[in-house]
């Protein structure tokens, strides 16, 4: 069953955790066929410390980065500001030694730690544009043979791999949502035993809501649609319809809240917000 993360009243992650039979270079070289254009990422890589990414964004209106720990780990930020501070987590009484995070603020960490090991990592690459940030790397540095490939999905998901090639006591798999410096709660995800390989998924989108945009004169029509939970009035999702006027957007909202659909439109300056969906409940 998929593990719930909340990590704010607005946002949050469903984590699954699945066995892959894939290799790690199997799932980078098909992953990377969707990257158009890519930048390369610069290597990164050390004992003890984390390192801010460049990444698409997961929530809309977040920050365009993530946090990579040298320990075995992958940290999201739902809303955007600067670069934190790193500093060492007290995760000892969950298993997890040496864990080195980085203070943005209201975060999860999806922590893969050798049991019982002192990580660090020794390699580091991969490639990013606008939609998709790829990368992989290996943690060897006291011989526990921990390899990973991970993707951001700009708006929807975070993926991540992890091969256990040698950690004999396994790989712990934890989620643990930090404030500031504050550990805010510990979820169990699961182990990896040696020898075996997982795929880690924690989606960020709660469904999608779809529907058809008309012009004054009641014809389909193409335009710009912002999506908002209706309590707080936070976006949760944007699109385009297309000429025929349907949209399908995802949201990144629990199922069960309650939004509202504005189609902007374009014919007419100065600007025009016309509210196409007054209540609408995430099923």
């Amino acid at each position: 069953m998929p593990v719930l993360v909340p990590i704010s009243d607005q946002h949050f992650t469903m984590i699954d955790f699945t066995l892959e039979e894939r290799t790690l270079d199997a799932i980078f070289s098909q992953w990377a066929a969707d990257v158009v254009n890519p930048t390369p990422y610069t290597a990164i890589g050390g004992d003890d410390g984390i390192s801010l990414i460049d990444a698409p964004a997961l929530w809309p209106g977040g920050r365009d980065s993530l946090s990579v720990a040298y320990e075995g780990g992958i940290e999201v930020t739902p809303l955007y500001f600067g670069a934190g501070t790193s500093f060492t987590a007290n995760l000892a009484s969950n298993g997890i030694n040496r864990y080195q995070s980085m203070d943005t603020g209201r975060r999860v960490a999806l922590i893969y730690h050798p049991t019982g090991l002192d990580s660090g990592l020794s390699e580091f690459s991969g490639i990013r544009n606008s939609v998709v940030g790829l990368f992989r790397g290996s943690y060897n540095r006291t011989g526990e043979g921990v390899k990973f490939v991970a993707r951001a999905v700009a708006g929807k998901r975070v993926e991540v791999a992890v091969d256990n090639t040698a950690a004999a006591a396994g790989v712990t798999v934890k989620a643990v949502v930090f404030a500031g410096t504050s550990v805010v709660s510990v979820a169990d995800v699961g182990t990896i035993p040696r020898g075996q390989r997982y795929l880690i998924q924690m989606t960020t989108r709660g469904g999608a809501v779809s529907g058809t945009v008309v012009d004054q004169a009641g014809a389909p029509a193409a335009r710009r649609v912002v999506i908002h939970e209706r309590e707080t009035g936070s976006v949760v999702g944007r699109g385009m319809s297309g000429t025929d006027g349907r949209y399908s957007i995802d949201v990144s909202l629990l199922p069960g809240k309650v939004m509202y659909v504005i189609a902007l439109d374009d014919e007419v300056a100065p600007l025009t917000n016309a509210v196409i969906a007054d209540r609408v409940v995430l099923q």
